[in-house]
């Protein structure tokens, strides 16, 4: 898991902005599952593949939801565009069902509940019902809009005639390039898809901050999410703040406002630099053209007898016979 993806691991941590990101994106802002309908979920899902190999995958943050619908919902965030991914979602999914099944199986045997031959070889009970499994993917790439495949379709060679005998597998994909209002947002998520969309126009993304002044002072973790998956460099400590209720939060408009003036500084610095090495090599400049000229009176050469005898270079020749 990548630098970004341990940033947002933690964000999604809080129940609050977990079931934000699924209503925002499955729901477009219904509130249909609800923070205290969740329960915490192994992030390892292991499965057997043949005999006693075990394949494992980790999944970002998985929580079990109990509302009108009882599903596990596994969330990945991805920062790159894999093309992989639709082979990745299947592989979670697949092996999430199988972990179901097993666990269910063994406590099937350990309650002495009875199986016929056909059962007893399948390892589960006829008519047997498991919890569905909804895989989320967040792009948050700042470079390009995703362009992997979102169904197994995209990834198959087909042809008419075989077409309606292969299975689809599609996976839901959020990419916030797609979008140009996050309103279907109610929390910290609004902010970090805003910022994001906006992350080329500094003046727009200073603006956001400002229209959003609820927001814009977020907690520890959202802090360190939004400004780890923005790739900025900020003391926190510089930004941290007490509120009115007492609690302490992180001031994102300052933040941003402070690494601007980073910015700034960097190309102050960056432009003296510059001027040092212009004035350097102005002088040297000033040098040569002295070399040549007293040479020319003295030995009475021409500019070109004099820079050769000087072995001055042809590109440094050409600058000299612009000031002379």
């Amino acid at each position: 898991m990548g630098q970004m993806d341990l940033y947002q691991s933690d964000f999604y941590e809080d129940k609050c902005r977990f079931a934000d990101v699924f209503n925002g994106v499955l729901f477009g802002g219904r509130e249909i599952m609800k923070p205290e309908e969740l329960e915490n979920e192994d992030s390892v899902m292991v499965g057997m593949k043949r005999k006693r190999n075990l394949k494992k995958v980790i999944c970002d943050k998985i929580r079990k939801w109990k509302g009108r619908y009882v599903s596990i919902l596994v969330l990945e965030n991805q920062s790159y565009v894999d093309y992989r991914m639709v082979f990745r979602v299947m592989e979670s999914e697949v092996i999430g069902y199988e972990k179901q099944r097993k666990k269910i199986y063994l406590e099937q045997q350990r309650r002495n509940v009875k199986f016929n031959s056909h059962e007893y070889l399948s390892g589960m009970k006829k008519g047997q019902k498991y919890i569905p499994i909804i895989t989320l993917v967040l792009y948050v790439g700042k470079n390009k809009l995703w362009d992997g495949a979102k169904s197994l379709y995209e990834m198959l060679e087909l042809d008419a005639e075989i077409k309606p005998f292969v299975n689809d597998f599609k996976i839901n994909l959020f990419d916030y390039h797609d979008y140009k209002d996050f309103s279907m947002f109610k929390t910290e998520n609004r902010l970090l898809f805003e910022m994001l969309a906006n992350a080329r126009n500094k003046k727009k993304m200073l603006r956001v901050l400002k229209q959003q002044t609820h927001l814009g002072e977020v907690d520890e973790v959202s802090a360190k999410a939004i400004l780890g998956i923005l790739n900025l460099k900020i003391d926190l400590a510089k930004i941290l703040k007490i509120d009115e209720t007492g609690r302490e939060v992180y001031d994102m408009c300052k933040a941003f406002e402070d690494y601007k003036e980073d910015g700034r500084q960097l190309g102050l610095k960056q432009g003296r630099r510059e001027g040092k090495r212009e004035g350097k090599k102005e002088g040297e400049l000033m040098m040569a053209l002295k070399l040549v000229k007293n040479l020319m009176r003295k030995k009475k050469l021409s500019f070109d007898e004099a820079t050769k005898y000087l072995a001055i270079s042809k590109k440094l020749k050409n600058e000299l016979m612009t000031l002379i």
